[in-house]
């Protein structure tokens, strides 16, 4: 008994720190070029597609406009959220399951629209990040930010669901260029035990206690 009682309580334990990653995405694997609706919605090679009634995205890679991809830590290949046309909104293709009570980290690489090479200039973007109704989140991409990878963590409540990630460019001061994205990952990490949880770690701390001072 005290046995069953003490590989319960470890289980327990370890499940607490589970962690493993849900999805990722760094382009390497997507075909450069301009992706629309009406055209190719589906960004080959990559988990997105663009979504909507209209809107575009570009991947950039080292044969074009590869210097975009400047955040640190970002591979050859990266996309532009708005591409050659109309802002465009790009959601993962699959559902992701998401675990109640369970705590998640997501990153992403975002960084400014920089034309200088070509002799254009700096272009300002907005940008809105949503994981279902789990995460939300929006960025200003203006003067003021600095290129990185932006780790945000969040803990779904008592109750989980399937959601996909969705990333929307809502403006900026180009029609033609919005904020540049990269090396995208969400990882699941530590499960929160319920109350109830709690309360059978304790009884069986108890009995493991009582049983001690029984022999």
């Amino acid at each position: 008994m005290r046995k069953l009682v003490l590989s319960s309580i470890i289980l327990m334990a370890v499940s607490t720190l589970n962690a493993a990653n849900v999805f990722s995405e760094n382009f390497e694997g997507s075909t450069v070029g301009f992706y629309s609706i009406a055209g190719t919605p589906t960004v080959t090679g990559s988990i997105f597609t663009l979504i909507g009634n209209s809107g575009t995205a570009d991947v950039v890679g080292p044969t074009d406009y590869g210097w975009l991809c400047a955040a640190p830590g970002a591979s050859g290949k990266c996309l532009d959220t708005t591409g050659s046309g109309s802002r465009g909104t790009i959601e993962t293709v699959l559902s992701y399951s998401f675990l109640a009570n369970t705590t998640y980290t997501f990153s992403i690489g975002i960084t400014r629209w920089n034309d200088t090479v070509n002799g254009g200039g700096l272009n300002d973007a907005n940008l809105r990040i949503n994981i279902g109704s789990f995460f939300s989140n929006s960025y200003a991409v203006n003067s003021g930010w600095v290129n990185g990878i932006v780790v945000e963590t969040f803990t779904v409540g008592s109750v989980g669901g399937l959601a996909k990630l969705t990333i929307t460019d809502t403006g900026g001061t180009a029609g033609f260029a919005g904020a540049v994205i990269d090396n995208i990952s969400l990882d699941q990490g530590v499960i929160v035990p319920e109350p109830s949880s709690y309360a059978l770690i304790g009884s069986g701390v108890a009995a493991l206690f009582f049983a001690r001072r029984k022999r």
